[in-house]
């Protein structure tokens, strides 16, 4: 794996690791609210533990809502993962950050969008409803589905 952040460094806080051999193209995104004070911790151990594993696709590693950590606040303006509607403020961080993001989620096969909590709860995941056959893939005490 080789990091290779020329081609996005445009884009602040996205970094990718590419073995150089096609597919797949997975995402992996945190702070998506500047409240989850975890993700430095998360990004650190995959890149330990899982850089060397990755035998073809790439990585991209990406700090979602930089600003709002930054301030201390879940958000600036808008939750992250809500900006899908036209009607918030195209001036906004959140919806400028989700633009700018915007080419490297379309190149993705995969986006694992990881969130921390203040609680101590087992680990979940929160999957789209298509993707429920799969659910049992992942190692986990409980499993969401998302039918909207």
């Amino acid at each position: 794996m080789k990091i290779i952040d020329s081609v996005y460094k445009w884009i602040s806080h996205v970094f990718c690791y590419d073995s150089w051999v096609s597919w797949p193209t997975i995402c992996l995104m945190c702070c998506t609210h500047g409240n989850e004070k975890q993700w430095e911790i998360l990004l650190q151990r995959f890149y330990e533990e899982y850089q060397n594993l990755i035998l073809c696709g790439r990585i991209f590693y990406v700090v979602a809502n930089m600003e709002a950590y930054l301030e201390n606040r879940r958000l600036v303006q808008y939750d992250f993962n809500r900006i899908r509607s036209k009607e918030i403020d195209q001036n906004s961080y959140e919806y400028m950050r989700r633009s700018q993001l915007a080419s490297i989620f379309d190149e993705c096969d995969i986006l694992l969008d990881f969130h921390t909590t203040s609680q101590n709860h087992p680990n979940l995941w929160v999957v789209d409803i298509s993707y429920i056959q799969d659910s049992d893939f992942f190692d986990t005490d409980m499993v969401l589905v998302d039918d909207s």
